[in-house]
């Protein structure tokens, strides 16, 4: 196996962008609505009437969706993108395989 390093490794990387967003997220919602106070005074979306529930729920429940069953929605995708993909595997030429090093080299000269 390759050890334990890379999980280490993949763990820290994700630890990371996790402590990043939400590092991020705080910021961004600081800026936009300015400070709220302590967080035991405010009520999570207290001014929320039915309307904006009712708008929000349908791209929740759309993000959820995809975030859960992808597979639902990859027929669609992969018969837009398949012409992509044919652009693309004809852009990018086809590699051939490099002659041995040691066919260059006389019988008497290969290391051994």
């Amino acid at each position: 196996g390759a050890g334990v390093g890379p999980l280490v490794a993949a763990a820290a990387a994700s630890l990371g962008v996790v402590l990043g967003a939400t590092y991020m997220l705080r910021f961004a919602r600081v800026l936009v609505f300015g400070d709220a106070g302590p967080a035991a005074t405010r009520l999570p979306l207290a001014d929320l009437g039915l309307r904006e529930t009712a708008a929000l729920a349908l791209p929740l429940a759309l993000i959820l969706w995809v975030g859960l069953w992808p597979a639902s929605l990859m027929p669609k995708v992969e018969s837009a993108l398949a012409p992509l993909a044919a652009i693309g595997s004809r852009a990018v030429p086809a590699r051939v395989p490099a002659a041995p090093l040691t066919a260059a080299l006389p019988a008497a000269e290969v290391p051994r």
